[in-house]
Parts: C-alpha cells; sequence; structure tokens
C-alpha cells in the first residue's frame, strides 16, 4: 500500500476513532470517517492479544495487500481503521479479503460487483 494511502500519525488515529462510526466482523472491525487528505487513507492496528510480533507483522501485511487492490475502487474520500481479531490468525487470505470487502460494502465505500 503506497504511503499517501497510510494513516501514520496518531492524532489522525485518535480523530477517526472518535469522529468515525465502527462496525464489526468476526475476523476485523472496521472504523471510518471522513478523509481529511486527498485520498482514502488507511490505518492497521494488530495489538498483542493477536500473537507475537511475526504473526502481528504477517496480519498487517496481508490487510495491506487488501488495502492496496481495493484503494482506487473507493467511492469518495475516507479514512479507514482496521482492527485486526485474534480470529484472523485462522482465516485464510481469501476470507480476510471478504471481511474487508462485505464490511466497506455495507459503508457504501465500495460497490457490490466492484470488488474483483
Amino acid at each position: 500500500m503506497n504511503r499517501k494511502h497510510r494513516i501514520v500519525r496518531e492524532t489522525d488515529f485518535k480523530r477517526v476513532r472518535d469522529e468515525g462510526k465502527s462496525i464489526a466482523h468476526p475476523l476485523i472491525v472496521l472504523i471510518t470517517a471522513d478523509g481529511t487528505a486527498e485520498t482514502s487513507r488507511a490505518g492497521i492496528i494488530t495489538s498483542k492479544s493477536i500473537g507475537k510480533a511475526a504473526q502481528r507483522n504477517r496480519v498487517r501485511r496481508q490487510l495491506r495487500a487488501i488495502l492496496s487492490s481495493l484503494m482506487p475502487k473507493l467511492k469518495g474520500n475516507v479514512d479507514m481503521i482496521i482492527i485486526a481479531r485474534k480470529a484472523i490468525l485462522n482465516a485464510e487470505f481469501c476470507d480476510i479479503r471478504k471481511a474487508v470487502v462485505q464490511l466497506l460494502v455495507r459503508e457504501k465505500y465500495l460497490e457490490e460487483n466492484d470488488h474483483t
């Protein structure tokens, strides 16, 4: 995922968490808020409850790969945070992608047939 599509500053994370809308899935939690940059941005949170560093890094890499393919297809300008849940460790990549797509479609940032 390109650097301009990432949320990295603590103030941006705090703004999205405070002002954003949260929806949950067994694998992830998605928090969305109106974007402040010229492009849509995403931040990924993997807490220590997920597992050791290697497991957290693997989950982050998977989520970044999914988001990099979906970013050009997003409607509007949105800042989002994806919080990984422990169940994501046992999930296949395609299941994680389905979860992200499902939540983005539910929030109307992605068209139903626009995620292939």
